[in-house]
């Protein structure tokens, strides 16, 4: 009999439980306690008839009565599976072209040169902007390269060196109307040079070989 009786109070219990969820919670829904801040629904229930009555968290139940709590949120169910990748967003419009900018100034630029003069004969190799004629010479065993002031003035300034048949030399010029360097095989300037009354320095590299023909090349690069 007793075993029957708990049956029937615990399904008392749980039917009270069902019908205050189902309508609100009763009177003693509007209990700020109920549920209490933990998300607990406390509450006490008769020993002999199964009544239920909800409480606020922390009262203690009557000597007649049992306590009994649960949760107003369920156990948190499984992780659900992830979901899948979304779609790509549309392309953004593309940006305003810029204006094009205003071309800078040209270089100097470099200028090249070359010759075969047969021997024995002199000629002009060229002719620079800043007042330097390089010429070039082919005589007999004898080859030979000369930097002079177009002007003829004796304003000649060079700064570098000079080779002949393997010898290297200096060849600094202040305040002369020209300089030569001649050997039997071959001969170079690589120097820095101007008329100091007609312009900037220009680089100015020069190479000549002696043979049946005297062969020269070279090049000048202006300052900018």
């Amino acid at each position: 009999m007793q075993r029957i009786r708990t049956r029937l109070t615990y399904a008392n219990v749980m039917a009270t439980i069902a019908v205050f969820i189902a309508l609100g919670g009763g009177a003693y829904a509007a209990v700020s306690s109920i549920p209490g801040p933990d998300g607990v629904i406390h509450g006490c229930y008769a020993k002999r008839r199964g009544n239920l009555r909800l409480v606020p968290a922390g009262r203690r139940c009557a000597r007649t009565e049992r306590a009994i709590a649960f949760t107003e949120m369920g156990p948190p169910g499984p992780k659900g599976s992830r979901g899948s990748t979304g779609a790509k967003g549309t392309t953004g419009l593309k940006g305003i072209t810029g204006t094009k900018g205003e071309p800078g100034p040209a270089g100097p630029g470099a200028s090249t040169f070359g010759a075969t003069l047969a021997q024995p004969g002199e000629t002009t190799l060229a002719i620079l902007s800043n007042g330097v004629t390089i010429k070039g010479s082919c005589q007999t065993n004898v080859v030979g390269i000369s930097l002079v002031t177009t002007s003829g003035l004796t304003s000649l300034q060079l700064s570098g060196t000079d080779l002949s048949g393997g010898v290297l030399g200096a060849a600094d010029v202040a305040g002369s109307a020209g300089s030569t360097v001649s050997g039997p095989t071959y001969v170079d300037f690589d120097v820095l040079g101007r008329d100091s009354s007609a312009g900037k320095f220009a680089r100015i590299d020069v190479h000549g070989s002696y043979g049946s023909s005297c062969t020269f090349w070279g090049m000048t690069i202006p300052s900018g």
